[in-house]
């Protein structure tokens, strides 16, 4: 696999016909689902989640009483990852192309010409496909971001949740009866989930604005969308995109784990002397998990 940069696109640089550029990278909000669920710091490997239950049943009082009821403790594992973004440049590939208008002066290149827009956009990037492996992730997948630990669709699946819906055929004409459906078969508990919220893709939830907004049900007054007619806010996630899946889940007891606090974003940046060359490293951990699957439902449309 070919390393550092690739000109081979370009042109040889002519004075006349080049003007100093600048240089912009993709804009992409910080993953949703990132800023919803809280961290579980100083993982290293894996943490047990702990869970007390107790089942109190009430009785009539009584001078002398027989115990009712039990405490349970259970737990679950959340496990993280350990994935790392390594690069390097020779910024003497820059010199023969228009790029050289941009580089220090001099032929000792030690700084990467255009530092910033190079790691703005990487980690951007890295943003985007984290928002990615928090949903879909999976250990056993051939995808080298997604392989580094399992996503909320796995753990999900192996899990004994509270309510699955029959899955129906996802469309602009039918996105108001599939949510309606979904969130009619909601428990109780899930329901009185302060913090529960409704997953979807990026494509379905601009789907089911257009059917609410078709139904004059909806106007663009700045607020989150909510699950007509509820006050279930939705989050659209580009991990759940192209799968047409709807997932209830209250953030509050979903975990991102991670071994420092912002770890994703910190980042090395250096001069290699004796390779004569930049390189840039990043390395992280992460994974998720969730408390309680009986507060959780699922739709998994087509």
């Amino acid at each position: 696999m070919a390393q550092g940069y690739d000109v081979s696109s370009l042109n040889d640089f002519v004075k006349d016909s080049a003007d100093k550029k600048s240089y912009l990278y993709k804009m992409l909000a910080q993953g949703n689902s990132a800023k919803l669920f809280p961290k579980q710091t100083g993982v290293k490997s894996s943490e047990r989640i702990h869970l007390i239950s107790n089942s109190p049943v009430w009785q009539a009082q009584a001078c002398s009483f027989t115990a009712s009821a039990n405490t349970t403790f259970t737990d679950r594992t959340l496990t993280v990852g350990k994935p790392g973004i390594y690069m390097k440049w020779c910024e003497k590939d820059l010199e023969s192309k228009y790029t050289q208008l941009c580089m220090q002066a001099g032929s000792k290149l030690e700084t990467l010409t255009f530092a910033e827009q190079i790691v703005g956009d990487i980690m951007q990037q890295t943003s985007r496909d984290l928002e990615m492996a928090i949903w879909k992730g999976n250990t056993l997948s051939t995808d080298q971001q997604l392989l580094h630990f399992d996503g909320l669709q796995k753990l999900i699946a192996a899990a004994s949740i509270g309510y699955t819906a029959t899955p129906a055929t996802w469309s602009v004409a039918n996105a108001r009866t599939i949510m309606q459906t979904f969130v009619g078969g909601l428990t109780d508990d899930m329901l009185v989930q302060a913090s529960g919220k409704i997953f979807m893709g990026t494509a379905e939830y601009r789907d089911y604005k257009m059917a609410l907004t078709i139904a004059n049900l909806y106007h663009n007054d700045g607020t989150a969308l909510k699950a007509e007619g509820t006050d279930i806010e939705i989050v659209p996630t580009l991990g759940l995109s192209g799968t047409k899946a709807l997932y209830f889940m209250p953030t509050d007891y979903t975990f991102i784990g991670t071994d420092l606090e912002g770890e994703d974003e910190n980042y090395e940046l250096f001069y290699a002397k004796e390779a004569r060359e930049i390189r840039f490293i990043a390395e992280w951990k992460m994974g998720v998990q969730f408390a309680f699957p009986s507060l959780i439902a699922k739709m998994l449309n087509t």
